[in-house]
């Protein structure tokens, strides 16, 4: 069930184009996102790109807001874009002094304040991190299969693993001290070598020759 009563799509700036905010609107969704520097806005009716626009903002226009644990100063902007006739823009800095590149944030759902549009952005780095793990850990990106059938079941494979180390990972956090998927991952490679090093020393110690070893692990010598 969603923790709001809107469901939020949250994309990075690859995918806040027009098509995807309008489907998603069509479908009763809003999309919060980073846009690019180049996008165009329309403040006093005047065409120009949001990196132009900030380079105008003084440090009074702009607003101290709390998101998480993070401050940013931020001046937000309301209207026209080249594909929404009314969306917010939220140009965002770090520094207190504005001496950073700023960061662009869009919302279509313009009745959210400017703290909510953050926050909600904020959980975005978490689905970041467990796409990283997906790929980078438990080969999500490496199937090599075409139908359609075939790559669900592989997805699924892959999230049911995901879900089966954080599982784990929350049951044993306190005893095994596992903070984080990479710490279970871990944890289980470690115990995949330890049970390698057990079998070789079983085998050892029984008088089997090291080729009966291999072939057992299924190793080319």
């Amino acid at each position: 069930m969603p923790v709001t009563k809107t469901t939020y799509l949250l994309v990075d700036a690859w995918y806040t184009s027009g098509k995807l905010m309008l489907h998603a609107l069509s479908k009763g969704y809003h999309t919060i996102g980073r846009i690019k520097s180049n996008r165009v806005i329309y403040p006093g009716g005047i065409k120009t790109s949001v990196k132009g626009f900030s380079t105008f903002i003084s440090k009074e226009e702009t607003c101290p807001v709390t998101a998480g644990d993070d401050t940013y100063y931020v001046y937000r902007y309301e209207g026209k874009i080249n594909d929404l006739e009314n969306a917010v823009i939220l140009i965002c800095w770090s520094k207190a002094d504005l001496s950073d590149n700023p960061a662009f944030m869009l919302s279509t759902d313009v009745s959210l304040t400017t703290s909510e549009i953050l926050t909600y952005y904020q959980n975005r780095w978490d689905i970041e991190v467990s796409y990283r793990y997906h790929k980078n850990s438990l080969g999500f990106d490496e199937y090599q299969v075409e139908s359609l059938t075939s790559i669900k079941r592989f997805w699924s494979m892959v999230f049911m693993t995901y879900t089966f180390l954080e599982l784990f990972r929350v049951s044993k956090k306190k005893s095994l001290n596992l903070q984080t998927i990479g710490d279970t991952i871990g944890y289980f490679r470690k115990q995949y070598l330890v049970s390698i090093a057990k079998f070789a020393y079983t085998c050892a110690a029984k008088g089997v020759n090291l080729d009966a070893v291999i072939s057992k692990l299924g190793m080319a010598a």
